[in-house]
């Protein structure tokens, strides 16, 4: 999957013996469930860490390779494997600034978070049942470095799909840490989407349940200063950049706008994800979870008040029925059950095709599931899309779009977007 990331909240202990200080504690607990959605959770076994400790590891801040507090190979980080988990000694060197003050930290109760960096070379997926399911990490190899973290679990972690507010956006871009456009791998042949359409996606499907607009009092808050920042952080067109369309994410750097309309680019994504290490944010926002199920062609709505239940479970029987579900003259079907064991054929060679079509290989990951496997975990766990509140994102646009053409500033372009809404709002809309 690449290299992988995960944090936890464990308390540290500071030590002086013999004139030497130590930051000591577990940077991993076995068995220990890692949320990576709703309804998918990730635990690392017993003995995962046994053929790595030999290898020369760092222990860092916050993952950063510019600020080592200590190394196995010398002596200066202490890794061993218990029946608890992951335990790890660092010997501080009294000489270095940022090792005294992080000490210092550590031994306030400032800083009790950690974490460690490594590739995964085994583990299996559990089907739990009820729509829920684990991955469970059983070798770690290699293991890259430990960290002491100031941050809160998971929350600046590649593996994390915890939600994203729109504020976290801002600041990881703030930060360097991400890319000020939008990529979209499907849509855009890989290319970076424009300032304009950037700013559209990351508020549009936020306008119900974000900082810029309070609903309940019915104000905008369009002229928020993060909003200004948004702005600021995204001005630069990156749309005629080449890209190299092999590496979606650019080493966790960028943000992928993903919209599929066909099998094959669905399971394609997920391979992506595998192979880069990815993981399924969602749209910012503080109250969804943020992927969405967009009803484009069209919705099957069934009246419960209606007095022919009997004909609508006949229909919807037929519908969802393996003989139709089946027939490879439906690939443009809407309406899908999304069973692996159902649509996967295995040909003589060992390929996987989705409906025995050979346009449509399903990739087969190093825990034993399939890109069909991971799609349908991800789809049980998306919503139904929320309101599109197309005028407002109209108003966002146009004065986008003249905020790039006729050079506005984004102060004077976030006070227009907000007092526009607010006339919108006081409208009674």
């Amino acid at each position: 999957r690449g290299r992988q990331v995960r944090c936890l909240s464990n308390r540290f202990e500071t030590r002086e013996a013999d004139g030497e200080l130590y930051i000591e504690g577990y940077f991993n607990v076995f068995n220990s469930p890692y949320e990576l959605w709703e309804g998918a959770t990730e635990i690392v076994k017993p003995g995962a860490f046994a053929d790595c400790l030999s290898q020369d590891v760092r222990a860092l801040v916050n993952h950063d390779s510019t600020l080592v507090l200590g190394r196995t190979k010398a002596g200066t980080l202490e890794l061993k494997e218990d029946t608890r988990g992951l335990w790890g000694r660092i010997k501080i060197n009294r000489d270095d600034a940022d090792a005294m003050n992080l000490y210092a930290r550590v031994q306030r109760g400032d800083v009790d978070q950690c974490s460690f960096g490594f590739d995964i070379e085994r583990e299996t997926f559990v089907d739990l049942g009820n729509g829920e399911y684990r991955w469970e990490i059983e070798k770690v190899n290699p293991l890259y470095e430990v960290s002491v973290c100031t941050f809160p679990a998971y929350e600046e972690t590649s593996v994390s799909a915890r939600k994203k507010q729109l504020e976290d956006i801002i600041g990881l871009m703030e930060e360097g840490k991400l890319t000020g456009a939008l990529r979209s791998p499907i849509l855009m042949s890989g290319d970076y989407l424009s300032p304009s359409l950037t700013v559209v996606n990351l508020t549009g499907d936020s306008l119900g349940d974000s900082f810029l607009i309070d609903w309940e009092n019915r104000s905008s808050h369009f002229d928020d200063e993060r909003f200004i920042r948004l702005l600021e952080l995204t001005a630069t067109d990156r749309s005629k950049v080449s890209s190299e369309t092999e590496e979606w994410l650019d080493g966790g750097k960028s943000i992928m706008w993903g919209y599929f309309t066909s099998a094959s680019d669905f399971l394609d994504f997920f391979a992506h994800m595998e192979k880069e290490g990815g993981r399924i944010t969602g749209y910012p926002t503080e109250g969804s979870c943020g992927s969405y199920l967009v009803p484009d062609g069209g919705v099957l709505v069934v009246n419960v008040n209606t007095a022919r239940k009997d004909t609508v479970t006949d229909f919807l029987e037929i519908l969802l029925g393996r003989e139709l579900q089946l027939k490879n003259g439906t690939m443009g079907m809407s309406v899908r059950r999304l069973s692996p064991e159902d649509y996967i054929v295995e040909k003589e060679d060992g390929r996987l095709l989705f409906m025995g079509n050979a346009r449509y290989e399903v990739p087969v990951f190093r825990d034993g599931t399939t890109a069909l496997d991971r799609a349908k975990v991800f789809l049980e766990s998306c919503v139904a899309e929320p309101p599109a509140y197309a005028r407002i994102i109209s108003i966002i646009s146009e004065e986008l779009n003249a905020m790039y053409t006729e050079k506005k500033s984004p102060g004077i372009t976030a006070e227009t977007i907000n007092r526009r809404v607010q006339l919108y709002l006081d409208e009674g809309n």
